[in-house]
């Protein structure tokens, strides 16, 4: 049976930079919780190379995607919409930071370290679309060897300034409107259009323009899910705010959603939130 969650820790992984206090990655085969937690002192750099996320920092909320970081400051209070986090491939680093840069920083000079510093803490937006590099770079941390004074020790920290770098520029660009092609914005709001009597996939490859095997190898590519699973996902979404907002019984919204049966629907809603869809509107209700 596959695990529901593989996860690498390093704490304190480089004694030559004080500033990393932690690199390490998570990979959820489930739905599990991600209840409200915060990183007092630390900016926290997460980056996704498969699946989705959705994460509330403060009262903001963003969807993220493969290839996509994610930002937040010291102490600022993280968690996942409606307190869960999706299958998803994620990579993170801790670093310590306060709002007064120090004298040095991650090795570099003075005037240097509190450019970098400077840029970091104040990016211009918290979520955003990065490159293959980024993944290539937080893999490598990962893998490099902790012992001090080797030539690892320095590759770590000149790895580490790459990224921290690569992220302020990613993060510098202006955000262009939908990170997807044509035809896959017009497939997701053709999902989004077509809730209660869901589309095939052959449908709407053929709406979209393309063949089947293409669209789907497209999809995935551009948001990290399946074509289908990605739809589930979003007329769960929608199954969600009915729950929460009407007393509709739980079989009216199944139908509303495009579900044929209430047992699909519970089926379906367990397996993208982890709790059925009874549960999950008490759980509202009692807030």
């Amino acid at each position: 049976m596959e695990q529901e969650r593989a996860r690498c820790v390093r704490r304190n992984p480089f004694p030559g930079i004080p500033e990393l206090a932690e690199i390490g990655f998570d990979r959820f085969h489930s739905a599990q919780g991600l209840e409200r937690h915060s990183h007092p002192g630390l900016f926290a750099l997460c980056y996704i190379t498969g699946g989705s996320v959705r994460f509330i920092a403060g009262q903001q909320e963003c969807e993220l995607h493969g290839g996509d970081a994610f930002c937040a400051w010291p102490g600022e209070e993280l968690r996942g919409v409606d307190d869960m986090i999706q299958p998803c491939t994620l990579y993170w680093l801790l670093l310590r930071m306060s709002k007064q840069p120090p004298r040095r920083f991650i090795g570099l000079t003075h005037a240097e370290g509190m450019l970098l510093h400077n840029r970091l803490w104040h990016l211009p937006r918290r979520a955003f679309a990065t490159s293959d590099e980024t993944h290539e770079l937080v893999a490598r941390l990962i893998q490099l060897d902790a012992a001090p004074d080797t030539l690892d020790a320095v590759a770590a920290r000149a790895t580490l300034i790459q990224l921290l770098i690569i992220i302020c520029q990613f993060a510098d660009q202006p955000n262009t409107g939908s990170a997807y092609s044509p035809p896959i914005a017009a497939a997701i709001e053709l999902m989004g259009m077509h809730v209660a009597e869901p589309l095939s996939m052959s449908d709407l490859a053929r709406r979209v323009g393309l063949s089947i095997s293409h669209f789907q190898r497209l999809f995935k590519a551009q948001t990290g899910l399946a074509p289908g699973d990605y739809y589930i996902r979003r007329r769960i979404g929608v199954a969600r705010r009915l729950l929460t907002s009407t007393k509709l019984p739980l079989v009216e919204i199944a139908l509303r959603c495009g579900f044929g049966s209430s047992q699909y629907f519970a089926t379906s809603f367990r397996r993208v939130i982890g709790q059925r869809p009874s549960a999950y509107r008490n759980a509202a209700q009692e807030q």
